[in-house]
């Protein structure tokens, strides 16, 4: 587990919502099926995935190395992504805070922010975090790319078969080329990169 989980597990809330992430906790503690590394010039995603478990109950551990290809400085962030159903929850270790988010019946998402320092939460409504509580949102956060991006990408090849399909998709303009592996039954990144006459974004 990180910091941020076992430091909000013992800590305490000053509202009701922390019950919540406490039941979350214990989906966290029980279901580890993936593990992802993440690297950003070129922004790379290196997967080991199993068919275990359905898409919708995994965790996924993200490292994200960052060059800037004109001073060379390099750095490196953290980032975790818990699945449960109509539940998710993103960790930023380095940050020392978590995301909750959650999409309830009328599909309008609602988000719970963590904070390790404080050892408790802020909850929003819907009508707190405005567009981002739109239904149409949900992908993005359930799977780090929306829908629209993934469907106007050009799909190049797919290799492995059964749960370990790998789609292999890419978008080119005069101004940047996009290139992405995707984890057909994971609904999640396996390679990604991003360049530009620049050199590489994250």
């Amino acid at each position: 587990m990180t910091n941020t989980v076992s430091l909000l597990a013992n800590g305490k809330a000053a509202n009701g919502s922390f019950a919540a992430f406490l039941s979350f906790k214990g989906f966290l503690c029980r279901c580890i099926s993936g593990v992802l590394l993440m690297t950003l010039v070129p922004v790379t995603v290196q997967a080991k995935t199993s068919c275990d478990s359905p898409p919708d109950v995994l965790g996924a551990r993200f490292e994200q190395t960052v060059i800037n290809s004109k001073t060379g400085a390099t750095s490196v962030r953290n980032m975790e992504l818990w699945r449960d159903g109509d539940r998710v929850m993103f960790i930023y270790p380095d940050r020392g805070i978590a995301e909750q988010w959650e999409r309830n019946g009328n599909g309008a998402l609602h988000l719970t922010t963590w904070f390790d320092k404080d050892r408790q939460g802020i909850e929003y409504m819907p009508e707190d975090i405005g567009s981002q509580s739109d239904s149409k949102r949900w992908p993005e956060k359930w799977q780090l790319f929306p829908d629209s991006l993934l469907q106007k990408m050009q799909v190049i090849g797919e290799s492995g078969h059964d749960c370990k399909v790998t789609r292999k998709l890419m978008q080119a303009s005069p101004v940047r080329t996009v290139k992405l592996e995707w984890l057909v039954a994971m609904q999640l990144p396996e390679n990604y990169s991003v360049s530009t006459k620049n050199g590489t974004e994250s």
